[in-house]
């Protein structure tokens, strides 16, 4: 339906509430459109008992958790990706994506993937990220992310172990690994010749190389070459937690998201721009050739 204001005189428009307290209970409003917000506070009063709101909001920075259970518009306005553009990447992944089969053995078949790595950093719980996207098949094709996962509470054995089994399912010719911290043992495990993971690698965060990642994805973003499946508003709330701001000496900008500054709650973004970071910055390079093997 269009816009009910649209072309009317200042005293002739319709003024709607869309307050959580005017939509809790749906209301069929004067623009004769039928609203309801329905926070994960009013599922629970309302019976719904299968998730932990405690964990929920232990895991979710407030502004994170306000957007993703609270029904509370994003403020992107100092965020490095606008909330607007990244929703527009969005698509129905299960009609559009016919060579995709999530259930399957082989969800992409023998065709190469790329994935990304952002380790959980045990020292204050943050939560890790692992990414895994179909790379374009043409110069300047669109990068499709096929799976997240966030973990939280491992070692780092036990995050490689976790990483070895969901990409034994893929024909994996990059994995880029943030080895800083946890991340080192992370990377020592996978990269061993015997785990046969194609193409890790480290890459160890400063200052210029946070810069070349934020600004790749945001080149990646802008010209919408990036898909997802729409129902992983979670990709959506990590890329808007980046936010700018001042290194401590007060001579550089850098980004940090997550609680008290920490790069922690940006963990799937972070894996992502891990992936990507693997094209040229120009996105030119050569395509990906596959073999496809025949027994």
């Amino acid at each position: 339906m269009g816009e009910p204001n649209r072309r009317k005189a200042k005293a002739d428009r319709i003024e709607i509430d869309v307050s959580h307290a005017a939509l809790k209970d749906g209301r069929l409003c004067e623009d004769s459109v039928w609203r309801q917000i329905v926070t994960v506070h009013d599922a629970i009063a309302k019976g719904f008992d299968l998730v932990d709101l405690d964990e929920l909001q232990d895991e979710y920075a407030e502004d994170e958790f306000a957007n993703l259970f609270g029904c509370v518009f994003v403020d992107d306005s100092l965020s490095a990706f606008k909330f607007n553009d990244l929703i527009r990447l969005g698509c129905d992944s299960l009609v559009e994506w016919t060579d995709f089969e999530p259930e399957a053995a082989r969800p992409y078949g023998n065709r190469p993937v790329w994935a990304g790595y952002d380790p959980q950093n045990s020292e204050n719980g943050d939560n890790a990220g692992l990414v895994i996207m179909a790379p374009p098949t043409t110069p300047g094709g669109t990068f499709r992310i096929l799976e997240r996962h966030q973990l939280r509470g491992l070692d780092f054995e036990q995050q490689a172990e976790f990483i070895k089994a969901v990409l034994s399912r893929y024909n994996v010719t990059y994995l880029g690994i943030d080895a800083t911290g946890v991340g080192a043992g992370v990377y020592q495990l996978l990269a061993k010749p015997d785990v046969k993971i194609g193409g890790v690698t480290k890459i160890e965060y400063s200052l210029e190389v946070k810069q070349g990642l934020v600004m790749k994805a945001q080149n990646v973003v802008r010209r919408g070459r990036l898909a997802f499946d729409s129902a992983y508003m979670d990709i959506v709330s990590s890329f808007v937690s980046i936010k700018r701001t001042i290194t401590d000496s007060g001579r550089n900008i850098t980004f940090k998201a997550g609680r008290g500054g920490d790069d922690g709650h940006a963990d799937i973004a972070w894996a992502a721009m891990h992936v990507l970071s693997n094209e040229p910055l120009d996105g030119k390079e050569k395509p990906v050739s596959t073999l496809e093997i025949i027994e």
